[in-house]
């Protein structure tokens, strides 16, 4: 299984990937159809012509096009991916998201259910390493996150686009990762109720991250087409960073997003209707319940998908039922 995961995709791109329906249903492999539908042999654009700093230093910015403007957003902090330790300075690759709410993961692998970063349109990062379809995006020095460089709201322009050196470790590397593993193998299945069988196991080396999780089960996918599968939770072990995996969940009731707890200063960002599949995060407050809501239950920290558009921000967990 090693050979499928590290050569069929590593980075997966599951941006509408929505998770376990409530119901009997399978697992849907992802569709962001903001991908490439094919892996260019090049970046998506022409090199602009190098320049060099006004001091002769390596640093170099390109003239970013006009910013977008992007949609309240919750304040809660995020992992950032480890420091680069290599020599990028000749790397000269600027990447500029097109449309707001390109996430940056903190490693190359869609972990889509965790909040992560997204990219400020019109903002230029350095692309710097590669993954095999991923790109390592830094700024101010610092890792920002990895994209697919395959994603058409991204452009890419500079003179050293095709020169990106290639990480040449494996997945397991990166620490913001959590990672199953099972002796002896557990069976993958499509459903979350375990009854259809995915065809394969998942087996004694920890190849599949955990991307979230219900009170029985733990959801991976393989490759960027899928598929998406499920394992009993009790079969299999775990290594990295588990203990906040994203939890599936749905809302019971039509409920409410917001940039933060009311009593906090808060705001409503959008309704979210009843049936929706939400993420809940490991971060949780206590506090009042907002008007309308039920009285018992706290503030929850939640991650879900409009149009393929990322939303994240505090939800009452009285509107919630946890799978």
């Amino acid at each position: 299984m090693r050979s499928l995961l590290l050569t069929a995709g590593l980075a997966l791109a599951l941006g509408a990937c929505s998770g376990l329906a409530p119901a009997a249903t399978q697992i849907p492999a992802p569709t962001d159809t903001r991908l490439a539908p094919t892996l260019p042999p090049a970046w998506n654009s022409t090199p602009e012509p190098e320049r060099a700093a006004p001091d002769g230093s390596s640093s170099w910015t390109p003239t970013p096009p006009p910013t977008a403007t992007s949609p309240p957003t919750s304040t809660a902090a995020v992992t950032r991916a480890p420091t680069p330790t290599f020599d990028f300075s000749h790397i000269r690759c600027a990447a500029t998201a097109r449309e707001e709410g390109v996430e940056m993961m903190t490693a190359p692998f869609f972990a889509d259910r965790r909040i992560v970063p997204t990219m400020e349109p019109g903002v230029a990062y350095r692309a710097v390493q590669t993954f095999p379809t991923m790109v390592r995006l830094v700024q101010d020095d610092r890792t920002a996150g990895w994209i697919d460089y395959r994603l058409l709201a991204v452009n890419f322009s500079g003179p050293n686009c095709f020169e990106q050196p290639r990480y040449e470790g494996n997945l397991t590397d990166f620490d913001t990762l959590c990672f199953m593993y099972a002796d002896p193998p557990a069976e993958a299945y499509r459903d979350g109720e375990l009854t259809e069988p995915a065809g394969f196991d998942v087996g004694p080396e920890p190849f599949y991250v955990v991307m979230s999780q219900t009170r029985t089960t733990y959801s991976s996918c393989v490759g960027h087409a899928g598929p998406c599968f499920v394992v009993d939770a009790s079969a299999v072990q775990t290594t990295g960073q588990c203990a906040d995996i994203p939890h599936t969940a749905w809302l019971i009731g039509e409920g409410q997003l917001w940039s933060e707890p009311e009593a906090e200063g808060g705001e409503v960002i959008e309704p979210i209707a009843a049936g929706k599949v939400v993420y809940v995060q490991a971060e949780s407050r206590s506090g009042q319940p907002p008007p309308g809501a039920p009285e018992e239950g706290e503030w929850v920290l939640v991650k879900y998908y409009v149009d393929r558009i990322p939303r994240a921000g505090w939800l009452w967990s009285g509107w919630v039922e946890y799978q």
